[in-house]
């Protein structure tokens, strides 16, 4: 009898093994639950409405991390045990599983050595961080979280984390054996944990939740200089009524380091990705976002398009604007799929800034540049045989302004000003669309640096179209420039000027304007004090421009104190930083601030907008500090409250002339999100293979000396209007301009590009 018992008490799982899971007394408190039982905990129902209104609030609920080691960091400071807590940790923890799983070449085991040291490698600890602690609490929380993950795929939802009953969580990191758990989530299912989830948005939560979650982990890492092989993995998360299923699609690349560089192409590093936020100029706080789910592999095809049309939608897209309405997305992609025109003018733009993933003169980028190259001349050829056939509707206005927004950040490509040639590719029943409305905002904004005695062919239109429309969309503030037409039009006023000074300066003062399709109050907020210092630099500009008063009149300071209180007010990096920041407003404010350290602040704004973003805001930075210049050498330390009629004029010469010696245009100055430059390069000294990229260049501008010959020659479908404005005929119905048609975020690329 005393052995018997001593056997027992040396195997006390033994009886568990051997009842029934209610009767086992070491998770017996588990089948006691409950419907009354699975409830939201106390501390989490006063906050659970706020979360599912800003699923970040949840998950990052004090600071967000901006680098994968401190996202480990906050992983590990979920374990206390408060009830949220417990909740957060759940689900980062699951995540680190599910990545875990989508790296391992195991079906069935994640925590694999190799796996858990590509993820210490993705982590990257810093110098002064422990590499041993890291790999002993991913192998745990591994380990451990396997048990939720399958927990949640049986119960049909990781929403029913919320409402875990209040039970020892030692039943769901080890007691519960997972030879139950069917058993275990059968028993939570009949007292209503899923229903329960679903009912209270729970469900929805979660899957936000996990998307940010998943976002982290999109892109990987820039392997050093050694052999290794790698896995290259983009998750796809798919939902449907049960819950969550993530299917990693993975494709393994192997790179290998040459010791010897010259008997193979030379790589600085493994043709891996960056970490999301290695990059300053593409980091999810700056203009190229992350919007569901992507990761940037460099494909192992010749055919870069797919990739090239996903970045474009997935990444490029959201930078564009922090409102509802994307043109980028909504009107441009539509117009080229319904006219079933090429998607070349995306592909290009796409790679602009995909490039920036890549180390300069890598393998990977080069390939990048010469697709980039390949497509925007595509692009040329494609508006010369639109001219040539009579096709000048929608879809060259589009091509055109993604064209010019490509020129915008490539001045070493286009250097001179085409604006006159290519602003006119506009079509007769087009006043509304974004991308004509693009292209006319950036020569009128341009226009504000450029001398009025002498006058480029772009200054010679006539922009009086732009208010051809009713008065909600004459004043709504446009989610793509952050103005609205009426303050446009009023710029383009002074700059004319059009009427009597008074009349202008009230006109801007009255203005009215509106925010229709902003997602949340905090989009609303920055879209309309955006579009605000749009009108107090319009005040300003018209003061200087008009009314000859310098910075140190009354009048002029205090607009700019007013404009500099409002500019600081918006954000310069993060979810609410988009294309539509004022940079116009900015050089309006640093041409006209007279302190020395408010200007210094602007000017340290402006220059990390320019350092952390593919942008060329830093022409921006060029035109103050020659505006400055010439302010200190025409004035000195002299106080001038009285009016200096035609100082602006002449600063703006003196900036287009210096602009030419130095070879920059003055076009390529973006006030705006788009710009127009371009110039026709010396023919190569010689045509080999050493000289591929140049030859590429030079072919380009056959194609754009092509172009512009043919505007130049006003052929017969082109009809010449009043004050030399050309607009194009078209057979497009205004069906291919509403501005609610959508773009379905799964196209496939071979869905929209077919011939």
């Amino acid at each position: 009898m005393e052995s018997g018992v001593g056997r027992n008490d040396a195997n006390p799982d033994q009886d568990h093994r051997n009842c029934l899971p209610e009767e086992s007394p070491r998770y017996q408190s588990f089948f006691r639950v409950t419907a009354g039982d699975i409830v939201l905990p106390p501390v989490a129902s006063d906050a659970f409405e706020s979360w599912k209104a800003d699923p970040a609030g949840f998950l990052y609920h004090q600071s967000k991390p901006t680098s994968l080691y401190q996202f480990y960091r906050y992983a590990r400071e979920l374990s206390a045990l408060q009830s949220c807590d417990q909740i957060r940790r759940r689900f980062v923890t699951t995540d680190y599983f599910d990545t875990a799983h989508a790296l391992s070449r195991s079906a069935r085991y994640s925590a694999k050595r190799d796996t858990i040291d590509l993820l210490v490698e993705i982590t990257g600890v810093p110098p002064n961080g422990c590499e041993k602690d890291v790999r002993h609490d991913l192998t745990a929380w591994i380990n451990e979280v396997k048990r939720n993950r399958k927990m949640a795929n049986k119960l049909g939802s990781t929403g029913c984390f919320f409402f875990y009953p209040n039970i020892s969580d030692w039943i769901w990191k080890k007691d519960l054996p997972l030879r139950i758990y069917k058993r275990a989530a059968a028993h939570l299912r009949d007292n209503g944990i899923l229903s329960k989830a679903e009912q209270s948005g729970a469900v929805e939560l979660a899957r936000n939740t996990e998307m940010l979650l998943k976002s982290a982990f999109q892109s990987m890492i820039v392997v050093g200089n050694k052999q290794c092989e790698s896995v290259f993995w983009n998750a796809e998360v798919r939902w449907n009524q049960k819950g969550i299923a993530l299917s990693a699609a993975l494709s393994e690349s192997r790179t290998t380091l040459v010791e010897d560089r010259n008997k193979a192409r030379p790589r600085e590093s493994a043709l891996l990705s960056r970490p999301f936020d290695s990059s300053p100029r593409l980091a999810a706080q700056n203009l190229t976002k992350w919007q569901g789910l992507w990761s940037v592999p460099f494909p192992d095809t010749d055919d870069l398009a797919p990739r090239l049309f996903s970045f474009y939608l997935n990444l490029v897209c959201p930078g564009r604007t922090i409102l509802k309405q994307n043109a980028y997305e909504h009107e441009f992609l539509p117009v080229l799929q319904s006219t079933g025109s090429s998607m070349d003018s995306v592909l290009g733009l796409a790679a602009l800034y995909l490039k920036e993933y890549y180390l300069v003169s890598s393998y990977a980028r080069i390939r990048i540049e010469e697709a980039e190259l390949r497509y925007s001349v595509s692009n040329v050829a494609a508006i010369v045989r639109a001219i040539k056939d009579g096709n000048l509707g929608a879809a060259t206005s589009v091509s055109s302004a993604l064209l010019l927004h490509h020129a915008t950040m490539n001045s070493s490509i286009y250097t001179g000003c085409w604006t006159k040639y290519l602003y006119p590719l506009m079509d007769n029943e087009g006043f509304l669309l974004n991308s004509n409305l693009a292209m006319a905002s950036v020569a009128i904004l341009a226009m504000t640096a450029l001398p009025t005695s002498r006058r480029s062919g772009f200054q010679n239109f006539s922009y009086d179209w732009i208010r051809q429309c009713d008065f909600e969309q004459l004043t709504r503030a446009d989610s793509t420039l952050g103005l609205s037409r009426e303050m446009l039009h009023l710029i383009y006023q002074v700059t004319k000027p059009a009427c009597s000074k008074e009349t202008i300066l009230k006109e801007i003062d009255l203005s009215p304007f509106s925010v229709e399709d902003a997602d949340c109050n905090v989009a609303r907020f920055v879209a309309l004090m955006t579009a605000e210092t749009y009108r107090t630099g319009a005040q300003m500009y018209c003061l200087a421009r008009l009314y000859g008063y310098p910075p140190q009149h009354e009048q002029v300071t205090r607009k700019c104190e007013l404009l500099q209180h409002q500019l600081h007010q918006l954000p310069i990096e993060g979810q609410w930083y988009s294309s539509i920041h004022p940079a116009w407003s900015f050089v309006i404010a640093c041409v006209c601030v007279k302190e020395v350290q408010l200007f210094e602040d602007l000017f340290a704004i402006m220059a990390r907008i320019a350092g952390e973003n593919t942008s060329n805001v830093d022409d921006c930075c060029g035109l103050v500090t020659r505006a400055k210049n010439w302010q200190s050498h025409r004035w000195g330390d002299k106080i001038m409250p009285l009016p200096d009629d035609g100082w602006w004029e002449d600063i703006s010469r003196r900036i287009q002339k210096l602009g030419r010696m130095s070879g920059m245009s003055y076009a390529t100055l973006r006030f705006s999100n788009l710009c127009l430059s371009f110039c026709v390069p010396d023919p190569p000294s010689r045509d080999t293979s050493a000289d591929a990229l140049q030859m590429v260049n030079y072919r380009a501008s056959n194609s754009w000396q092509e172009l512009v010959a043919m505007i130049r020659s006003a052929p017969s479908n082109i009809t010449t209007l009043a004050e030399g404005h050309f607009f194009f005929e078209t057979s497009l119905t205004s069906d291919h301009f509403r501005p609610d048609r959508k773009v379905d975020s799964v196209w496939s690329f071979e869905k929209v590009n077919k011939e």
